[in-house]
């Protein structure tokens, strides 16, 4: 289920369910890291312009868990400068057991503050991130000058 919200106005600006039956398709980054990682980007939130309204947020739920969940994890590629296909061979840290209920469509406030919380988080640690590479980079630039 996709829902897309613009701006500061909550209610859903559009609404559609897809159909992925028991098999959810996972796109290994190039970076790797972990299953919850490779999730987020295909089960979670992120920034994308709808109809013309830039601030509008793209939240991708399951509306249904199946008895036996297939994840897909899909490694062949396509670059579009290059024009050719590749196959991604960063390394996906696989996890014993896979805690479903941040991808799954709720009605419970309690659990729905906590989502928005994980993701709000998510969004300063990349920022945070972000900022600890450049601040290395300045420091790297600066002592190899010496």
């Amino acid at each position: 289920m996709r829902d897309l919200k613009a701006g500061p106005n909550t209610k859903p600006v559009d609404e559609r369910e897809e159909l992925y039956g028991s098999m959810v398709p996972i796109y290994v980054d190039a970076e790797g890291g972990s299953l919850y990682d490779a999730m987020d980007l295909a089960l979670g939130r992120e920034k994308v312009e709808y109809q013309g309204v830039e601030d509008c947020e793209k939240t991708t739920t399951i509306t249904y868990l199946p008895p036996i969940l297939q994840i897909q994890i899909v490694r062949a590629q396509f670059n579009r400068d290059v024009g050719a296909g590749y196959k991604e061979n960063a390394h996906l840290e696989l996890e014993p057991k896979i805690y479903m209920d941040r991808y799954v469509e709720t009605l419970d406030d309690d659990l729905s503050a906590r989502r928005d919380d994980y993701w709000k988080w998510k969004v300063e640690l990349a920022a945070v991130q972000m900022k600890k590479a450049e601040l290395l980079r300045k420091v790297f630039f600066s002592n190899s000058q010496v």
